[in-house]
């Protein structure tokens, strides 16, 4: 896909093939999105650098950060975390209509089995 139709935008984006996405720089791969996404303890943007030594074309991040990486494509927003929640709907267009979770001590993976070999489960 490309960016330019991931993020709605034109002019260099047009250009660059995205190959998945991860907010994770350790399982970045060439012609990833990056996500530089703060959590409780790190914070993204520390992550960048690897991520592009990774393979990342493109980093999503706060508007604060700047990237010293040329030829990375930058999208700046104020809400990164939900800016990537739908970059990854986008990316990803096929997503069940249902979910369900099996939990409890015992007959989960007999429960879990059962619909897929009726073909009605998403493997």
């Amino acid at each position: 896909m490309k960016l330019s139709d991931l993020i709605g935008g034109n002019g260099g984006a047009r250009r660059i093939d995205i190959a998945g996405l991860s907010a994770d720089s350790r399982n970045v791969a060439p012609g990833y999105l990056f996500a530089a996404l703060s959590g409780t303890e790190d914070d993204g943007a520390a992550f960048i650098g690897d991520a592009v030594k990774h393979g990342a074309v493109a980093v999503l991040a706060r508007p604060e950060v700047a990237l010293e990486q040329p030829g990375v494509h930058l999208i700046h927003d104020v809400n990164p975390r939900r800016r990537f929640s739908q970059l990854a709907a986008r990316f990803f267009p096929q997503q069940p209509r249902i979910s369900v979770a099996v939990t409890g001590t015992n007959g989960k993976t007999s429960v879990a089995h059962l619909p897929a070999r009726s073909g009605n489960i998403w493997a």
